[in-house]
């Protein structure tokens, strides 16, 4: 269906004089669909390949969740997902300390990614990262849900996070005004 939406704009944009130059372009992060597009002689790219193509805005990269083909892939429309696990094990898995039971908060910036506010006694709170459609599995905003925590080395941070010098200087706070004019011009003169 969206590689024939994307055949058919772009027919229908060469149409026009004022429309010739435009192309439409296709953004999927379905392996398959992809290749299936660019067979069919539609551009295609991932969303990574895309973002990463934009010269004027190289920070968007990093609010791209860290995701592969292979843990997201979609088949045949449908997103698998692990199946959920028994009430009892689960039960007793908190209780051991396997799993940590808390409050699934779905990130605004990020589609691909979630916190789960886990409550503890005291000082003891704490919020684990969640990325990634499988890991997010079915939840949904302010659902009690429980996690299981990946091993240290596979721990990430949230992809929206920028690391920024604390202490601004006049001539970094210059250039950061230079960019956005810049960055303003560029989007006023498409």
């Amino acid at each position: 269906l969206f590689r024939s939406a994307a055949k058919w704009y772009n027919e229908h944009l060469k149409k026009s004089k004022e429309t010739q130059q435009l192309l439409t372009i296709l953004i999927t992060n379905d392996r398959r669909n992809k290749e299936k597009a660019v067979e069919e002689g539609i551009v295609a790219y991932t969303c990574e390949e895309y973002i990463k193509s934009l010269d004027a805005n190289p920070d968007l990269v990093d609010r791209l969740a860290c995701i592969t083909d292979e843990a997201n892939e979609i088949e045949s429309g449908r997103v698998i997902f692990p199946d959920h696990v028994a009430l009892s094990k689960l039960q007793q898995g908190i209780k051991s300390g396997i799993y940590l039971q808390g409050t699934y908060r779905a990130s605004r910036d990020n589609y691909l990614e979630a916190t789960v506010w886990v409550h503890g006694d005291g000082d003891n709170s704490k919020e684990v990262l969640i990325q990634g459609l499988r890991n997010l599995n079915r939840a949904i905003h302010e659902d009690i849900v429980a996690v299981e925590l990946l091993p240290k080395e596979k721990w990430a941070v949230p992809s929206s996070v920028v690391l920024q010098d604390e202490a601004d200087n006049e001539e970094d706070i210059e250039k950061e005004e230079e960019k956005e004019q810049m960055l303003k011009t560029v989007e006023i003169g498409r």
